[in-house]
């Protein structure tokens, strides 16, 4: 679990739908869903749920109720009672959890040079929500090992608990983001002031979607407050795959929102991006090349770049227009064994990424530049190298030339032992690629992997 789901996470944004335009016809859903489709089972019921929310609700509704509902959650035997929503509703919501491997070049130009760094990798882990209704579906989430709770959908889980489940349609897919984001303009993208990349190089070599349906509670509480002159409604949103949920608040506009944060007490922990940010989710895992302090800001105004934008709203409109293709072979079953094999695979082009970045940068290490000849790109025995050693030593260098040359000799045996490593990991990452995905490269006439 993550540190933040014991927390009720604020959304100030646009209101939720209203109940009847969030309600679907259940009939015949069993041909509704793909096959692939798979679902999380509700681990709490709609009391449950409503004891958990109680305080969180009360704080910032009817702060009189706060104590009697915090008392329910906590000492449920002692018969005290929750505040009551106005409206309860159990919904599935279609969620695309995704795996992936993206490649690109990024242009890196500094006050002396510009340096471009190729095969630029990042493994992908996020959530892109299978419909557009904000603020729903622009909620981030996934949390390992999900695959295990998850069920094949059957209409045996449209009653669960005692309630009947409504449940909403796919209507996009990311099989189709590749070409949105080759096709968006423009098609250079500037990370900072001397970082950027080219749209139309990224290649997606790797992209598993698993479409899964989210069970959620939808709690709402009608309010009114002198300080605004209008009926308001509070809408808890609860996940409710788990006995200790995350909780969101929509409290409908930004300053009801924040009325509600004065009231609740609890603003350092209702800011939801601030809570979200790096710790509840799992995001883009941005691989660089070897990390030093020259690089090293490279390798955060990337890992910023991406965690803002997919903090940021998909363009729901322009997938929801290519819409949804559960054929496709990059939709994957979400199953425990579909996981571990792509996520295998994933690490295993990690480790090819470092070790072949690491040799393209490491020759160019400030901090293994020693006065000796350049070892890392000659084949001279060791022999030679320490041979050479001895006769500066005895030249009578100083202490500080002595550091740069016992510098210059580990860079020079790490660098060919991960020169000696790099077959072998290839040869690993080709045994674990999954065959769903040969398949696909053989399909399309390639022996790479091939852009989805």
């Amino acid at each position: 679990m993550f540190s933040a789901t014991r927390h009720c996470l604020s959304l100030t944004s646009n209101p939720l739908p209203h109940r009847a335009s969030i309600r679907t016809n259940v009939v015949n859903l069993n041909r509704r869903y793909h096959k692939k489709v798979t679902a999380l089972p509700f681990a709490l019921s709609g009391d449950d749920a409503i004891r958990h929310v109680g305080p969180w609700a009360s704080a910032g509704v009817r702060r009189k109720r706060y104590f009697r509902s915090l008392l329910a959650k906590h000492l449920p035997g002692l018969g005290f009672q929750p505040l009551q929503p106005d409206d309860l509703q159990a919904v599935y919501m279609p969620v695309w959890f995704i795996d992936g491997e993206v490649t690109g070049t990024i242009n890196k130009s500094g006050s002396k040079e510009s340096l471009v760094i190729h095969s630029l990798g990042s493994c992908v882990r996020c959530t892109a929500f299978g419909f557009s209704s904000d603020p729903l579906s622009t909620l981030p989430f996934n949390q390992p090992k999900l695959e295990e709770l998850a069920v094949p959908f059957t209409p045996g889980l449209l009653h669960q608990h005692g309630l009947e489940i409504s449940c909403i349609p796919y209507s996009i897919s990311p099989a189709s983001l590749p070409k949105i984001i080759k096709s968006t303009t423009p098609s250079q993208v500037k990370v900072s002031d001397s970082i950027a990349f080219d749209r139309k190089g990224i290649e997606f070599s790797m992209l598993a979607a698993y479409p899964v349906l989210l069970p959620v509670y939808l709690l709402r509480y009608d309010w009114t407050i002198d300080v605004v002159p209008q009926k308001l409604a509070l809408t808890c949103i609860v996940l409710a795959h788990s006995k200790d949920p995350l909780v969101f608040l929509d409290a409908g506009t930004k300053a009801a929102g924040s009325m509600v944060h004065k009231l609740s007490h609890a603003a350092d922990h209702m800011e939801i991006w601030d809570v979200i940010s790096g710790t509840s989710y799992e995001t883009f895992n941005v691989l660089t090349p070897f990390t030093n302090s020259v690089l090293d800001p490279t390798n955060k105004a990337l890992r910023k770049f991406f965690d803002e934008k997919i903090q940021s709203k998909f363009d729901m409109a322009a997938l929801a227009r290519l819409g949804v293709h559960m054929d496709h072979p990059c939709v994957r079953m979400y199953t425990k064994d579909e996981v571990l094999a792509n996520r295998m695979f994933m690490a295993a082009s990690a480790e090819c990424l470092s070790i072949r970045q690491f040799l393209d940068v490491c020759p160019r290490n400030p901090r293994y530049q020693h006065p000796l000849p350049n070892f890392f790109t000659q084949n001279v025995p060791f022999e030679e190298i320490a041979r050479s050693t001895i006769i500066h030593r005895v030249n009578g260098r100083n202490p500080l030339e002595h550091e740069a040359i016992a510098a210059g000799l580990m860079g020079e045996m790490i660098y060919r032992q991960m020169r000696e490593q790099l077959p072998t990991a290839k040869k690993r990452r080709e045994d674990l690629k999954p065959q769903w995905l040969r398949d696909w490269n053989r399909s399309q006439g390639r022996g790479r992997p091939a852009s989805l």
